[in-house]
């Protein structure tokens, strides 16, 4: 009986690996292959929403929304994985990997051809866990 709850606690990070394994495949894309996926991203989003911005900065939005969309989604999966585990201050708990991970993916990045990790990155990806965190206390005051 305890193998299986222990199994079942296991199974709740499984989501958190995914969008940490997403996370590290985005972040070892070199310079030009994440410059060109950014592009494209946007080009597409612009033939068909007719966006009144510049390509340049366009392709900034992009990124940086990138950054914090997998960050979000790390801290929900992450918020998800320790409500499973224990039920004590799980969304500081959740930021604070957020953080941890945030601080990591940039560590991480200073290896890879072409990318840079940077402070201001870090923020953008720990602000996406925040937003996480604002969003689900705004849902649960109101509900």
């Amino acid at each position: 009986m305890k193998t299986k709850k222990l199994s079942k606690r296991i199974m709740a990070y499984i989501p958190s690996l995914i969008m940490l394994s997403i996370i590290f495949g985005f972040s070892s894309q070199n310079g030009a292959s994440s410059g060109h996926l950014s592009a494209v991203l946007f080009d597409y989003c612009d033939y068909f929403l007719h966006l009144p911005i510049s390509r340049d900065l366009g392709i900034v939005i992009i990124r940086k929304a990138a950054h914090m969309s997998e960050f979000a989604l790390l801290t929900l999966t992450l918020d998800y994985a320790l409500y499973q585990n224990d039920h004590e201050h799980i969304q500081l708990k959740a930021l604070l990997l957020c953080l941890l991970f945030a601080c990591l993916d940039e560590w991480h990045q200073t290896f890879v051809t072409g990318r840079t990790g940077l402070l201001t990155d870090v923020l953008i990806d720990t602000s996406g866990g925040l937003l996480t965190q604002m969003i689900y206390t705004i849902k649960k005051t109101l509900t």
